[in-house]
């Protein structure tokens, strides 16, 4: 590592967010898990947006346990942008990174990303992602690519970021949270600033699915796909037009309403040139 003595001071300035609704009963596997890296963070925030399980006696617990953890309870639902950014206001740490309380990390998650960003001159690094619950599988993290970036999400929301980053940026929308877009318009906004990631390939994040409540065929899918590019480009302005080009829509959208039919062209057709056609965030093998 070249950069040694910004390391050295970066370790005593990492914060760790946890969002937590809801989500009581993993919420213990994932702050142990944030409490056994082998680089420790300075600072846990665990918030409990308006739980009604026993998300917010189980991190009570912890911060009795543990000193450099902290819990806040909102009285209300605020959203997991606005809690984001709630935790991001709390701390001055120099990184942060937001862990969702469904996810896990290993023991050399903070360590890994911390190299990847002082070795480097990005705002950010980023995991791989191992997929576990209701969907099983690794994804390496590929090297950053404006580009592509564009064309569809390939960064998690659990990348260790600068504070500078988000400062600049600006935190995250809420405005887009209803359509599950924020974490992609978040880099977005970091591309439009001039900011890049850098992949922390060697680590994970375990990335727990869940089952989801409606059928993947369903119109509503579909619509909802549109909505949410149509959303991402008006909130970039100027810098939307770059975003998902009508040729990859058209792709995502027979993915999306027609998956049997698809997976038939995907095997005779698609499939060498996947990387390049399915824009939708998390398609893989």
């Amino acid at each position: 590592m070249e950069n040694t003595s910004e390391s050295n001071d970066a370790l005593l300035s990492i914060a760790v967010v946890v969002p937590c609704y809801n989500y009581g009963r993993y919420l213990s596997e994932c702050l142990n898990s944030i409490l056994a890296q082998s680089v420790m963070p300075g600072r846990v925030i665990v918030i409990d947006d308006a739980s009604n399980d026993s998300t917010f006696e189980i991190a009570q617990d912890y911060a009795a346990a543990y000193a450099s953890l902290e819990v806040r309870r909102n009285p209300i639902r605020m959203g997991l942008s606005s809690v984001r950014n709630m935790g991001a206001e709390m701390t001055h740490s120099e990184f942060l990174c937001f862990i969702d309380a469904d996810d896990t990390i290993p023991e050399n998650y903070l360590d890994e990303c911390l190299k990847a960003l002082c070795d480097s001159r990005a705002g950010y690094a980023y995991p791989s992602a191992h997929y576990t619950g209701s969907e099983h599988g690794f994804a390496i993290a590929q090297a950053f690519d404006r580009p592509l970036l564009y064309r569809r999400n390939f960064v998690l929301s659990s990348a260790l970021i600068r504070r500078g980053t988000i400062d600049t940026i600006g935190g995250w929308s809420t405005a887009l949270e209803r359509l599950g877009v924020e974490d992609w318009q978040f880099w977005f906004k970091a591309l439009h600033a001039g900011i890049d990631g850098v992949p922390a390939a060697s680590t994970w994040l375990n990335y727990r699915r869940h089952v989801s409540g409606g059928a993947s065929v369903s119109g509503t899918s579909a619509r909802h796909y549109l909505a949410s590019r149509h959303a991402l480009r008006t909130s970039m302005g100027s810098e939307g037009t770059r975003i998902l080009p009508w040729k990859y829509a058209i792709v995502a959208l027979l993915r999306i309403g027609a998956p049997e039919l698809f997976r038939r062209i995907k095997r005779r057709v698609i499939k060498p040139l996947e990387g390049f056609l399915c824009p939708v965030p998390g398609c893989r093998e």
